[in-house]
């Protein structure tokens, strides 16, 4: 019997926000994902949703003890990366900037892929990446959590 476990994917991340409904216009509105339910408030003034990512889900959790995450210092996670559909990173840009959301940093492309990374609301980094090589995008050779952070760059 082997010693380690094996991990066959992954279900679902769980966020904790100061604002569900300002989370769930960028994640559902913005980046269109489907909601699957909400739940609250309950008596502890919380509530929460489920969103699909493809064959994964988003738990959105929020409280009104919660408190946004440092975008200069992040602490916990790093990062989530949402794949899209689509073949043009123009048009990823261009629906960003209608909506207003602040690009960190991007485009970026490495290992035949392209992503721009975002904040959403409450300062967490989201890269979004497209299955494709955009000619003009910058090839780092660091990943994203060794750059400094986005004041002082």
């Amino acid at each position: 019997m082997s010693s380690t476990l094996t991990v066959i994917g992954l279900d679902h991340i769980g966020l904790k926000v100061t604002d569900l409904d300002r989370s769930l216009r960028f994640y559902h509105d913005v980046l269109g994902l489907e909601i699957l339910h909400t739940s609250g408030p309950h008596e502890n003034g919380g509530r929460s949703a489920t969103l699909r990512a493809g064959a994964e889900k988003l738990d959105v959790f929020y409280r009104p003890d919660f408190v946004s995450a440092d975008r200069d210092k992040p602490v916990g996670m790093d990062h989530l990366c949402l794949t899209l559909d689509g073949e043009s990173m123009e048009h990823v840009l261009d629906v960003l900037q209608q909506h207003q959301v602040e690009i960190m940093w991007g485009p970026v492309t490495r290992h035949g892929t392209t992503s721009v990374y975002v904040f959403d609301p409450d300062g967490i980094h989201v890269e979004l990446r497209l299955p494709v090589v955009m000619a003009t995008a910058e090839r780092p050779a660091e990943p994203a959590a060794a750059r400094p952070p986005a004041s002082s760059a």
